[in-house]
């Protein structure tokens, strides 16, 4: 029984050493005017306030505008994507913003990447780094199981190059400190924006985890990302907060490239029936193809500022509305000739 306490009392003594060197390293080294900083630094202040959660990758960041939706809705709205973002990262995101938080309705966009791909170290780490509780970190890593991983969250040090920088130091404390002003492309609670506009491709076929095969089905799903969207699911209904599953308008030449959606948009729709949840897929929204043009995105999925403020006003209505299903065709095939 000694050894095992001392053996703890070893473990807790290492990890108040990791997260001190981690935690004073951050805050010397890491750049104050970057957006995970500038949102993890709002959301404590934010702490306590916060009723809506925005979750998902890059594509739910460059849509979900907490500012435009909060002056409609009365919310109080935070955007918690950050890039490329795993679904076990959503989940204890999640779950580290309930814990001081009083949410009641929770937007999760679902995505073919996140589904389909291997999450890697930087999108596993990129969760961690964007939550703010050490106990849902720590379980978070425990959770992934992956070495690598554990490095590169836990060792941000591996991460400087030049410990001699104290002009750098000074102005990233004196920017977090005292500084109130924020980094471009960055308008708070979490959500981004840019002005760059799509020019359009040829038409092509996507590559494997930007489409949708019927044939495939759920063999095409990471067990993971599965497992996580339940697991959310769950959470959220214990929990007695409502759960809307959401996918993205995208451009005509992303669809056109996407492979079987119809059978995508049943899957996804199968699954969030069986969860409980609801769905919403922008996809499907009835007026897209006159609203969602090209110069509403910065690529051919990712949305720009014009098309996120676009897309805002679409959602605050759908969100308003007694019939949400109303604004969404059942079908791809029903935009032919219809709309």
């Amino acid at each position: 029984m000694r050894n095992i306490r001392k053996a703890i009392y070893k473990f807790l003594l290492v990890m108040f050493f990791v997260v001190a060197l981690q935690s004073g390293a951050r805050l010397c080294y890491e750049n104050w005017v970057n957006q995970t900083v500038q949102s993890k630094m709002e959301r404590e202040k934010l702490k306590g306030t916060i009723d809506t959660l925005y979750c998902g990758n890059s594509l739910t960041y460059y849509a979900f505008s907490p500012q435009v939706l909060d002056e409609v809705l009365g919310w109080s709205s935070f955007n918690l994507a950050t890039a490329s973002q795993p679904y076990i990262g959503t989940y204890y995101l999640i779950r580290d913003a309930v814990e001081d938080n009083p949410i009641e309705q929770i937007y999760v966009t679902v995505a073919l990447p996140p589904l389909k791909e291997q999450a890697g170290t930087r999108h596993y780490v990129s969760g961690f780094e964007n939550m703010c509780n050490w106990k849902w970190k720590l379980r978070y890593l425990w959770a992934v199981q992956k070495e690598d991983v554990w490095v590169s969250s836990l060792l941000y040090t591996t991460q400087i190059e030049d410990y001699l920088d104290l002009k750098g130091v000074k102005s990233n404390l004196r920017g977090k400190l005292v500084t109130k002003a924020t980094p471009s492309n960055y308008a708070g609670r979490g959500y981004r924006y840019t002005e760059d506009v799509f020019e359009g491709r040829e038409n092509e076929q996507n590559g494997r985890v930007n489409s949708w095969s019927a044939e495939s089905e759920e063999q095409q799903v990471q067990e993971e990302a599965l497992r996580y969207l339940e697991k959310i699911a769950i959470f959220c209904e214990e929990r007695g907060i409502r759960l809307t599953f959401v996918t993205m308008p995208y451009t005509q030449a992303y669809l056109d490239g996407a492979k079987d959606l119809d059978a995508f948009h049943e899957y996804i729709a199968g699954k969030a029936e069986e969860w409980g949840a609801d769905f919403w897929n922008f996809m499907l929204y009835k007026d897209r193809e006159h609203i969602f043009t090209d110069d509403k995105f910065k690529d051919d999925h990712h949305m720009n500022a014009k098309g996120s403020e676009a897309f805002c006003s679409i959602f605050a209505q759908v969100v308003q509305s007694e019939q949400p299903k109303d604004y969404f065709y059942e079908r791809m095939e029903e935009f032919d000739g219809n709309d």
